[in-house]
């Protein structure tokens, strides 16, 4: 199930993306995009570092982010982020900007949510404030491919999933 979910939802971002910049002309990035999708983390995630060890000049000097889609949805309960250092501001405002999907947590009683949680941020803080009062931002998990992008690569990577 792990790799299949992550196939899903990175298919259906390369969707969302394209109707947005070529269907809709309503957004277009300022810089290129790379979707990729590998097999092999269980078995010593053979996929990703093959990828990086054949691309990872070029990354080293262009990528901006590494965003780890594996595993996105354990649960129904709120976000769940992993990610290096860097990308905490950037985390905590996207989440402040996203509307919360959750029937119980929605942002209008009249769209069917609970009223009481707005954003997807505001979801997070409830279900998981840290020590300086804002949602946790894990550390990135050593058995993940985020580890050959951010220790090897020197690339900003984040693993978010729904828990």
């Amino acid at each position: 199930m792990d790799n299949g979910v992550g196939t899903a939802t990175l298919l259906e971002l390369v969707h969302a993306f394209r109707q947005l910049s070529v269907e809709e002309h309503l957004w277009h990035p300022g810089a290129s995009i790379v979707f990729a999708s590998w097999s092999g983390e269980e078995f010593g995630k053979i996929g990703s570092t093959e990828f990086l060890e054949q691309f990872g000049g070029e990354l080293r000097g262009r990528a901006v982010a590494y965003v780890n889609v594996d595993a996105p949805v354990r649960g129904d309960h709120a976000l769940y982020v992993a990610a290096s250092p860097l990308a905490k501001s950037a985390i905590y405002a996207s989440a402040r900007a996203v509307p919360c999907p959750s029937p119980a947590h929605g942002s209008s009683k009249e769209d069917g949510g609970g009223g009481g949680v707005h954003s997807m941020y505001d979801q997070w803080l409830e279900a998981d404030a840290g020590p300086d009062v804002r949602p946790r931002v894990n550390y990135l998990n050593f058995h993940s491919d985020t580890m050959g992008f951010f220790l090897e690569g020197g690339i900003t990577s984040i693993s978010p999933s729904y828990r």
